[in-house]
């Protein structure tokens, strides 16, 4: 088996400056946003516990929304729509109001108080209340909002450009294709597991209303888990834990792998997505936002 070619998986230095800031820099704006950006459970600030229990999702999405700040960057929707400045904007207003989630406050409260003789009254009381005053909450919930809309145009515009480039044909491209594209897939599919954690495991990222976002779910769902796949499948043949191409061939062409979740992704683009019936075509590109 040819080296693994992992290595060759870089971008170019558009955004190195701003990478290297966020890694290395420890200035009190850029320290809060990486503390919240690095948390191991990324969460968002604009819904309660209770809320999100309500509504049947979790917490957190189970991972930072940055475990590198260099997977998101090699994503061919970023390298195009996004200027180093507005990176580096993104990043900020999604690293906003860590440990707002955490700690008290002094809030005051109004009772009404029945007495012994059935007189009713209104006693003032102050209270410790769980988070954040209200009026500080509210100026970093709109600028993790911008955030999380940056974030989305970009996941958007590369969930069109895959849809576009391997329309239904992913899971059947032969194996040594796929070998000689490694680096390509390895670029398309850099940000897929994150995708995939924020679809499932943020409340805010996409509105079950909007035909759109419903569409943009199911593409993430189908094409990143299989494009993920694919890819741990090639890094295990050249770690060698795979034995031949065939074996490799044999998983790939196993449909969704098991995953109902995946298979039902498909199914839903099937029947509603016509991008999903192009067949593969790898010179298609990033197109800016319509």
């Amino acid at each position: 088996m040819e080296k693994n070619p992992m290595q060759l998986v870089i971008t170019g230095d558009k955004f190195r400056g701003v990478i290297d800031e966020f890694e290395n820099g420890n200035t009190p704006e850029i320290a809060q946003a990486k503390k919240r950006l690095k948390s191991q459970h990324y969460y968002t600030l604009h819904r309660s516990e209770a809320e999100l229990k309500e509504m049947g999702i979790p917490k957190t999405i189970g991972e930072p929304i940055f475990r590198s700040f260099e997977s998101f960057q090699r994503l061919e929707a970023a390298q195009t729509l996004l200027t180093p400045e507005q990176y580096r904007q993104m990043l900020l207003d999604l690293g906003a109001g860590a440990d707002m989630h955490n700690g008290e406050w002094e809030k005051t409260i109004q009772e009404k108080v029945v007495d012994a003789q059935g007189k009713t009254e209104v006693v003032v009381k102050k209270v410790m209340s769980p988070g954040t005053p209200e009026e500080e909450l509210r100026p970093v919930l709109e600028q993790n909002a911008r955030g999380l809309e940056t974030y989305k145009m970009v996941v958007r515009a590369q969930m069109d450009m895959i849809t576009r480039k391997y329309g239904n044909m992913l899971e059947k491209i032969p194996i040594r294709e796929l070998i000689t594209h490694y680096v390509e897939l390895a670029r398309d599919f850099s940000d897929a597991q994150v995708a995939l954690s924020m679809a499932a495991g943020h409340p805010d990222f996409l509105d079950p209303s909007k035909p759109e976002d419903q569409l943009l779910r199911k593409r993430i769902e189908y094409y990143c888990r299989v494009g993920k796949f694919a890819l741990d499948q090639l890094n295990f043949l050249y770690m060698g834990m795979v034995k031949t191409d065939e074996e490799l061939a044999e998983t790939m062409s196993s449909g969704c792998f098991g995953d109902e979740s995946c298979q039902q992704s498909k199914d839903y683009l099937l029947e509603n997505d016509p991008a999903f019936q192009h067949q593969l075509d790898w010179d298609q590109r990033v197109l800016p936002p319509a």
